[in-house]
């Protein structure tokens, strides 16, 4: 992803340079009409997200980071294991969704409970 900066330097949003059928997959598009899109253009309420903060940290700090969220936008919901990694101006975005991971946690936790 390749941050897309205003006039004064603010990270405002950033750019699919290159994505994967996987990534693909999740947003229910194809690769080539991903490619070239804002990260904001394909999911508005992202601005918003852990996950918008954390990716202008990894282009603003070069510190990597990995966390797992709850995602809920407009074409792609789950749980994430997500690893951010800056490479050269860029942040590599790396994922697995994880979602039935966490359902079943949920179930034994519940049952757990009982």
């Amino acid at each position: 992803l390749e941050p897309i900066r205003d006039e004064s330097g603010i990270i405002r949003d950033f750019r699919y340079r290159l994505t994967n059928p996987a990534n693909a997959a999740v947003l229910g598009m194809a690769v080539a009409d991903i490619e070239g899109c804002t990260v904001l253009k394909l999911q508005p309420n992202t601005r918003y997200s852990d996950l918008f903060r954390q990716l202008i940290e990894v282009a603003e700090t070069g510190e990597r980071q990995q966390t797992i969220l709850l995602f809920e936008g407009e074409r792609a919901n789950g749980w994430f294991d997500i690893s951010l990694t800056k490479q050269g101006e860029s942040v590599l975005f790396l994922f697995h969704e994880i979602t039935e991971q966490k359902k079943l946690e949920e179930h034994i936790q519940a049952q757990a409970k009982l």
